[in-house]
């Protein structure tokens, strides 16, 4: 929690962004003696004092919590992954668990919400055997359907997990995921957020969860999805950070919704593999750890701003 204080005071002051923190106080803060009066020479007293309060009954919250902690940009926990992010990178994690997994090797895992049977028979088994035959931390966003079954794979398992969050710690959306929650948290797995707590879940909120996903992942596999889903949305993070890319593809698709995955392979194909077998997990793997033959994308760093 080094400069955690100053970090969080910045999140509360009124219109301020991770840019303009990451910009410019990160660099400065360890050489500023006494931050308040540091910043009332930009901001109100009103609005620093307002600020102040909010940030000391947060860490007062943190302190009494025997699980929850925060990760900031100053502390060696924090994963070098998500600094790929540049400027919107999040100051610091609020994070309940296990918070040292943060930067062991990991393979992200996204997908629909409501993925066919032979998807969520694949995807299980191929988690499964990425965690037990490469021991990689299993990272996704915490909703239903593909991710739910990214998290049971690893529970069930008794491996750790990460679920990224789309709204405060202190909260579990969706409710259904309150037992996976605490069996995540049980098997030295970790929740984290980038959000305030008591936040709620916005349509933004999931737009930077998975900005989150795709940065702190190394590698990603997108179970199921279709052309105008919010994996996508993950999935073209991933390529501008050069995260490379695994997509489940069935032979026979039936009437199951796969356009996105077939986009995916079609469109990044130097960025991307298929897979739809078991042998297919040391094969995305070694994919993972090659060098990229060829750019299909336009930037090596992330550039939303």
């Amino acid at each position: 929690m080094k400069y955690f204080k100053e970090l969080l005071l910045l999140s509360n002051i009124k219109r301020m962004s991770h840019i303009k923190i990451n910009n410019d106080y990160v660099p400065s803060i360890p050489k500023i003696k006494d931050f308040n009066s540091y910043l009332l020479k930009e901001y109100s007293k009103e609005d620093v004092d307002k600020a102040l309060d909010i940030s000391e009954k947060t860490y007062e919250q943190i302190e009494d919590s025997q699980n929850l902690t925060a990760v900031t940009i100053f502390d060696k926990e924090y994963p070098d992954n998500l600094k790929d992010l540049g400027a919107k990178a999040p100051p610091f994690l609020y994070v309940i668990g296990n918070y040292k997994i943060l930067s062991k090797p990991n393979i992200g895992v996204i997908g629909t919400r409501k993925p066919s049977l032979d998807t969520q028979n694949f995807e299980y088994k191929f988690v499964h055997d990425i965690i037990m035959d490469f021991e990689r931390v299993i990272v996704s966003g915490f909703a239903l359907g593909c991710d739910k079954i990214a998290h049971t794979a690893a529970v069930d398992i008794g491996e750790p997990t990460i679920a990224v969050m789309p709204n405060g710690i202190n909260k579990i959306s969706p409710e259904n995921n309150i037992g996976l929650a605490k069996l995540i948290v049980n098997n030295e797995g970790c929740l984290i957020s980038g959000f305030k707590p008591n936040s709620d879940v916005n349509q933004s909120n999931y737009s930077i969860r998975n900005q989150y996903v795709a940065s702190l992942s190394d590698g990603i596999f997108v179970g199921q999805c279709s052309t105008d889903s919010g994996t996508m949305e993950t999935v073209d993070y991933a390529r501008r950070l050069n995260r490379k890319l695994a997509c489940f593809l069935p032979e026979d698709c039936g009437s199951d919704d796969f356009t996105g995955s077939k986009l995916i392979l079609n469109k990044y194909r130097h960025q991307s593999i298929r897979v739809d077998n078991e042998g297919d997990v040391s094969r995305f793997i070694q994919f993972l750890e090659s060098k990229p033959k060829k750019r299909d994308y336009q930037s090596t760093l992330l550039d939303f701003i």
